[in-house]
């Protein structure tokens, strides 16, 4: 389901995007984007609210720096610890 949301943006922002409409699409990815940065939505669900393959997001999400790895220091070293038990 989606909604209509009317915002106010200078005209010299939406040329800039060549089309309301790539404005329009350039909001909504980065909306989501931030989503999944303040751990809102994970990635899947990002993935699924833009119509998009779980590669397409992880790659969209790392030009915009948005950490996939969700490990605290302490869970990570942990992991190292037990991958190198297991070798």
């Amino acid at each position: 389901m989606s909604k209509t949301v009317e915002i106010v943006v200078p005209e010299e922002v939406i040329n800039c995007w060549g089309t309301e409409n790539n404005l329009t699409n350039v909001l909504a990815r980065l909306s989501v984007v931030e989503l999944v940065r303040m751990g809102k939505v994970s990635v899947g669900k990002a993935c699924e609210l833009l119509g998009i393959s779980y590669t397409e997001g992880m790659t969209m999400l790392s030009h915009h720096d948005v950490s996939t790895v969700n490990f605290s220091v302490e869970e990570l070293n942990n992991q190292v610890a037990d991958w190198n038990n297991n070798r």
